[in-house]
């Protein structure tokens, strides 16, 4: 897909909502107020202001995905979802068909699937059968603003509630129905699953990670006690487990233990999104802009077992 975009040079977000780590590269930061940003990879080192989809989504994106055919979907505050191919950016609303105009979460399944948690409820836009499903309570789903969507590598979908716990819907069921998971958590931040279908989940109650994302098996590995900073994101860099929080910074999970800040400079940022791949990865904060980092191997190149990995990093305001 090119990337060639209206944009103009040398900005930066700053309050960010969402961010994207896009198969061809491409970095992209969605905006409270300031629009969507999006960086090329390679030598392209400038954040620039994407000119062309402020005139039709406006400058509130809270959401971000890309779907199986590399398309690239904005979730926006009252201009619906936005979709970006080689002709130019398109709006669906709720004249298309959308539940509400107000887009709070985006995920694309490996099925052609992208779904879309809105104020007006939640929905599937089948790209091979182009057409939206709705759910409802006749779906199972008994209501709560969706705030996380994530998608298995065998199909299946979590969504997080922002005050109704977690659901389900199964691919072997072709998603028709949604079933609550059992999960300790109630007001969800984020959900992020694996490559390799491992999911870790982060609610106002804590982190919970279950091993095989099958939905039944959640265990608590870390209890939020009161008044402490709430986790807000999660992701996984490889086979890192990354959990950002509202005042903390990004910290790194293992077993029971969130160990300290990955960067002592970033400890005290207020981490909104995060997004990786196999290479790099984005951490969006609310006031400082987009923390950049790429994942380093060092020794045991004959034995990968050996290997010790690290991160470097840099920040772009």
């Amino acid at each position: 897909m090119a990337l060639l975009l209206h944009a103009e040079p040398k900005e930066s977000p700053r309050f960010v909502l969402s961010v994207l780590v896009a198969s061809d590269g491409s970095r992209w930061a969605g905006t409270e107020g300031e629009g969507l940003f999006v960086r090329g990879g390679g030598s392209e080192c400038d954040w620039r202001r994407d000119m062309e989809f402020a005139s039709v989504g406006g400058t509130n994106v809270f959401a971000l995905c890309e779907d199986s055919a590399g398309r690239v979907w904005a979730g926006t505050l009252d201009h619906g979802v936005c979709v970006l191919d080689q002709q130019g950016w398109t709006r669906f609303s709720v004249e298309e068909g959308l539940p509400g105009s107000h887009v709070f979460a985006l995920c694309a399944d490996s099925d052609d699937n992208v779904w879309v948690s809105t104020d007006g409820g939640i929905c599937r836009y089948s790209r091979s059968e182009n057409c939206l499903f709705l759910y409802d309570r006749a779906s199972g789903f008994e209501g709560g603003e969706v705030v996380a969507l994530a998608a298995s590598p065998r199909g299946d979908v979590l969504i997080g509630t922002a005050c109704n716990g977690v659901y389900r819907a199964r691919r072997k069921d072709s998603w028709r129905v949604l079933e609550r998971v059992q999960t300790r958590a109630v007001r969800v931040n984020d959900i992020s699953i694996s490559r390799k279908g491992s999911c870790l989940l982060v609610s106002n109650e804590g982190v919970e990670y279950d091993e095989k994302c099958s939905g039944s098996d959640f265990k608590v590995a870390w209890v939020r006690q009161p008044g402490r900073p709430k986790p807000l994101a999660c992701a996984f860099s490889e086979d890192v487990l990354l959990v950002g929080f509202e005042e903390h910074g990004l910290k790194t999970f293992s077993g029971t233990v969130l160990k300290s800040s990955i960067w002592r400079d970033y400890s005290k940022d207020r981490i909104t999104a995060l997004s990786c791949n196999k290479y790099v990865g984005l951490a969006g904060t609310y006031g400082a802009g987009v923390v950049e980092w790429s994942e380093v191997r060092r020794g045991g190149v004959a034995n990968p077992r050996k290997q010790q990995r690290g991160f470097t990093c840099r920040k772009r305001f």
